[in-house]
């Protein structure tokens, strides 16, 4: 029985010491600006007003809700955890953008405005988003 509980304890105290622990950092410095010359000219039909909305949970690491996500909706922003986990802001832009664009059946969303609401109870977290902005389709592709 000693040798149990000796065995238990160095067992448990092996575990204490030799911990797993990750650390994340990143800082913005000044923004990237890229400046791409083409020849090639979109034309943009401005439509009415549209919205989209997304609700995404989550408990401890695991996370559920939206499941369809517009691309290229991230602006720089991180979500919880320094975005190194997840990023249910920025997945809840994506997915908000891409109810908007289904329903009005457009190209793009015009001066994006997000409306985000977060309900953080440490281990259970619900994100709200909307998105409201004007209808855009592309209706040609001038060189």
């Amino acid at each position: 029985m000693k040798k149990v509980s000796l065995l238990t304890a160095v067992a448990v105290a092996a575990m204490v010491l030799t911990g797993c622990s990750t650390f994340h950092q990143s800082k913005y410095s000044a923004p990237l600006t890229i400046k791409v010359e083409t020849d090639v000219k979109p034309e943009v039909v401005l439509g009415g007003k549209i919205s989209g909305e997304a609700t995404i949970q989550r408990v401890l690491f695991v996370q559920w809700g939206a499941s369809k996500f517009a691309e290229c909706v991230n602006y720089g922003g991180q979500g919880t955890l320094g975005g190194f986990l997840f990023t249910p802001f920025e997945d809840g832009k994506a997915a908000a953008a891409y109810d908007a664009c289904t329903k009005a059946n457009c190209d793009v969303i015009i001066c994006p405005k997000y409306t985000i609401e977060n309900d953080n109870y440490f281990v259970y977290s619900k994100t709200r988003v909307k998105v409201e902005g004007y209808q855009g389709n592309f209706k040609d592709i001038k060189k």
